[in-house]
């Protein structure tokens, strides 16, 4: 055999042989930054402490929903209290197999009978679809009588807390739509068709549905949960602002009553992110122990060799760049964050939202030095950071909202003509602009409608703007 072939052997094997140990020693050094987990922090701890209940079942809103469709006859608090107990049974089991929640559905649950089919109330056509269908929103209501009273007596419930231990799989509890449409049906029909006696309780029932999901908004519970109190207060103000704006309807003396305006802190979702955080924690404790089980999906198509070069090698490997405690703490400072962020503060908006932009790009970027420890655990939570940012300020563009009812209300009570409007939302600020940044409501006297300019990112089938009452006078 040739000398220089044996001498090109020789070299091309300690090319190799380095070339090795330099992709090596990076990782050994990242393997031993990695050895050790953090202690949990004082932040971690406090929001993984679930706050006391401060409610009995039968006064707990979350208790009535989850069990609102109980067979008929039967308690909605007893039937909720088993979906609950039911569902919290198998959370733990969920840790090891993500597929072992089994169904709670009830095959006698009390399901609504026909269809209201007048579209969305949320859309000004509501309000005249209601008036054309009179006869069938009360057959409906007749229909679903006890659907329609267990819906009342959620009005009569003092707060909302939820009892179900927190899982990726929480079960999401609320009135069906057909029910909730229904009852807003039977609001506008009985303001346009009713006697004056009627048009007050039903503006009674109405206020009390505002307060319903406003106490739900405060209330003990996760971000799906807020976010429902949000819509469902949208569509209970949109209708409110069809009543104002039929120049049909005869608007009471004491109309100002069913109105009244929360302070700006009833409008803060912070505490939501205390819920968010033991979500995420048992995330990370199921990301931990599938891992440590090897478990993989039942349907899975890879073959034989590879699941096991998964579950013997890659996984034991990711492990040591996944650290539970260290994720948590940094979650847990991210969370107090938004809660902070939630808190607004309308001098200091302007700042605020700079502030956040630059925080939510910060934490989004999880390519830096410093991501070798704990890289795994921290791409996940840079991952979810993103995911939140509008959140906290949805509510305050209900509460714009709110301010806008309000608006179009004095401009009916005062008799404003159009031409006057703009200057009448200059004199009344504290009804024409947004309570979060004070930006003003913008008249469009083409359309006839005032509308908000929103702080948060909406869906586009959400409506901010409402029709202003005109003079059937001219």
């Amino acid at each position: 055999m040739p000398r220089w072939f044996i001498r090109s052997i020789v070299v091309l094997r300690r090319i190799v042989g380095w070339g090795a140990l330099v992709l090596l020693c990076p990782f050994l050094v990242a393997l031993a930054i990695n050895a050790r987990d953090e202690r949990l922090s004082s932040e971690a701890l406090a929001l993984l402490q679930m706050p006391v209940n401060p409610y009995r079942p039968e006064e707990n809103i979350y208790v009535a929903l989850a069990g609102f469709e109980a067979p008929a006859g039967q308690s909605v608090v007893a039937a909720g209290q088993a979906r609950i107990a039911h569902y919290n049974d198998q959370v733990d089991g969920m840790l090891q197999d993500p597929l072992a929640l089994s169904s709670s559905a009830d095959p006698l649950a009390l399901k609504f009978k026909g269809k209201l089919d007048l579209g969305s109330p949320r859309e000004t056509s509501f309000w005249r679809a209601v008036r054309e269908n009179g006869s069938k929103v009360d057959q409906l209501v007749e229909q679903n009588s006890e659907l329609y009273h267990r819906y009342l007596a959620l009005q009569e419930l003092p707060g909302y807390f939820e009892t179900e231990r927190a899982s990726a799989f929480t079960d999401i509890v609320a009135p069906g739509a057909d029910i909730r449409n229904l009852f807003l049906a039977k609001f506008a029909l009985e303001m346009q068709t009713g006697d004056e006696m009627r048009r007050q309780s039903a503006l009674t029932i109405l206020r009390k549905d505002m307060d319903l999901w406003r106490r739900m908004l405060g209330g003990e519970g996760n971000l799906i949960s807020k976010m429902r109190a949000v819509a469902y207060l949208q569509n209970d103000y949109l209708l409110f602002s069809d009543m104002i704006a039929d120049p049909d309807i005869p608007v009471p003396d004491n109309i100002v009553s069913f109105l009244s305006e929360p302070t700006l802190r009833e409008w803060n979702i912070g505490k939501v992110f205390a819920s968010e955080f033991r979500f995420h924690s048992f995330f990370y404790r199921q990301t931990q122990a599938l891992a440590a089980a090897g478990w993989q999906p039942p349907d899975s198509s890879g073959s034989s060799l590879w699941r096991w070069f998964n579950r013997v090698v890659l996984t034991p490997i990711a492990g040591c760049f996944f650290k539970f405690n260290a994720t948590e703490n940094l979650d847990a400072r991210l969370m107090n964050e938004l809660a902070g962020f939630a808190a607004l503060d309308p001098t200091t908006f302007s700042a605020l939202r700079v502030r956040y932009d630059k925080w939510e790009s910060a934490n989004a970027d999880y390519v830096r030095l410093g991501t070798i420890y704990n890289p795994i655990g921290k791409i996940l939570v840079a991952i979810a950071a993103p995911a939140y940012s509008d959140y906290p300020l949805r509510p305050y563009d209900a509460a714009a909202l709110q301010r806008l009812i309000r608006l179009s209300l004095e401009i009916r009570r005062n008799r404003i003509p159009p031409s006057a409007i703009p200057a009448f939302m200059k004199l009344h600020p504290e009804w024409s602009t947004h309570p979060a940044d004070g930006g003003p409501f913008s008249w469009n006297p083409s359309t006839g409608e005032v509308a908000i300019h929103t702080v948060a990112k909406q869906a586009s089938d959400r409506r901010f703007s409402v029709q202003i009452w005109r003079n059937p006078a001219g």
